[in-house]
């Protein structure tokens, strides 16, 4: 199974959105729920959605909104939740699926070309005398969190227009790079625009990646809006402790501070 990220990942599409409620159905006691488009066989997830529920008489509840692929067909919506506060999804969370009605598993949706929205997630189906059953085939995987900074500045600092992205990479690459190569190559990635970086001197991140699996965090500003990061001159960061941004994600979650800096030519 792919990692899964905190925040929104996976494919990298943004062609169309599934969204809607998602609740836990047993007494809430903490932690995160995700919401995950997966394969009719277990196999993905290939795009997902963290949220953080707010606890209700019963249970608790929140939203989602899955970015995807257009014309994926049948897939399967299922949920899980951290129950255990972990910080890992594994099969010990409680888990759950998109229910057509209260109780009923849904599955498997069709996602072609249009917006999938009021899809009801329930963790687990409502009336399920167990804790769900997982609807992967589950790898636990782990949040790698943090900012996003420019040394010694805000983001002001960088050329009008560009853009940040900061990935979990699966090897730091050694030349330049399009973005969407980087999305190719990351367990997770974020970005931000212009827009969502002016007046800012740190923004947040969060990504999910595979548990005990070397990573290699890395941020990159698109500073010119080509398209392509890594370019010599432009601002890049690294996580971890040694320097090509490689760490082990380990079993728990971990916090990482990225500062934009530009190399030394």
């Amino acid at each position: 199974a792919a990692a899964v990220e905190g925040g929104g990942g996976g494919s990298g599409c943004d062609d169309l959105t599934v969204s809607g409620p998602a609740s836990i159905t047993v007494s809430y006691t903490g932690g995160d729920g995700i919401v995950m488009l997966a394969g009719t066989d277990g196999s993905g997830p290939y795009d997902w959605d963290w949220f953080t529920p707010k606890a209700t008489a019963d249970g608790a509840e929140g939203d989602y909104a899955i970015a995807t692929c257009a014309d994926w067909g049948e897939v399967n919506l299922v949920g899980a939740w951290d129950s255990n506060d972990n910080g890992l999804i594994d099969p010990a969370d409680h888990w759950g699926a998109y229910a057509s009605e209260p109780g009923v598993d849904g599955n498997p949706v069709a996602v072609g070309t249009a917006d999938l929205e009021g899809y009801a997630v329930e963790i687990p189906l409502s009336g399920s005398e167990d804790a769900g059953t997982p609807g992967i085939s589950v790898v636990p995987f782990v949040q790698i969190t943090g900012t996003v900074s420019v040394k010694d500045g805000t983001f002001d600092d960088l050329p009008s227009g560009t853009t940040v992205y900061v990935a979990a990479l699966y090897y730091r690459p050694s030349a330049d790079l399009a973005v969407s190569t980087l999305t190719d190559r990351s367990y997770d990635l974020e970005s931000w625009d212009w827009t969502e970086l002016t007046g800012k001197a740190s923004v947040d991140f969060s990504l999910g990646v595979p548990a005990d699996t070397v990573v290699y965090l890395w941020a990159y500003a698109d500073e010119d809006g080509d398209g392509t990061v890594n370019e010599s001159g432009e601002a890049v960061a690294s996580g971890g402790t040694a320097d090509d941004g490689s760490l082990d994600s380990g079993t728990t979650p971990s916090d990482h501070s990225l500062p934009l800096d530009h190399a030394d030519e």
